[in-house]
């Protein structure tokens, strides 16, 4: 990580700062140029110190994008989060899926429909065997 990116996080309070890394870690960018974007997104009250004006926006444009960055890591920790549901159903059904189907026969368990996820199963390696 740059050290000119750490000096744009000590900007922030601390529980800013931790939001502002997760982004950071959670979109793999660590430039300085996305840190100086997540302070100018950053609120007044999450500062350490207040804000400079911001050369050539106005305060009704650094208000909407204060507004749309808190909108979008919303809507980023909603999906981080179903994504990470999804990706452990996923990971149990490859592991569980194989083992009963060579048990009790792939066509007790899906029905014809669905013979040729069984076969991608099959073919899958399996890590551990």
């Amino acid at each position: 990580m740059p050290v000119n990116t750490l000096g744009q996080l000590k900007k922030m309070k601390p529980m800013r700062q931790i939001e502002s890394a997760q982004l950071m870690t959670a979109m793999n960018k660590y430039t300085v140029t996305y840190a100086r974007s997540l302070v100018a997104a950053t609120p007044v009250s999450m500062l350490v110190r207040p804000k400079k004006p911001i050369r050539g926006l106005r305060e009704d444009q650094i208000a909407l994008m204060e507004t749309e960055a808190a909108s979008l890591d919303r809507e980023f920790k909603t999906i981080e989060h179903d994504y990470g549901s999804d990706h452990l159903d996923l990971v149990l059904t490859t592991g569980i899926l194989p083992d009963c189907s060579a048990t009790h026969g792939s066509s007790a368990i899906l029905p014809s429909a669905f013979q040729r996820f069984c076969k991608s199963f099959r073919r899958s390696p399996r890590r551990g065997k």
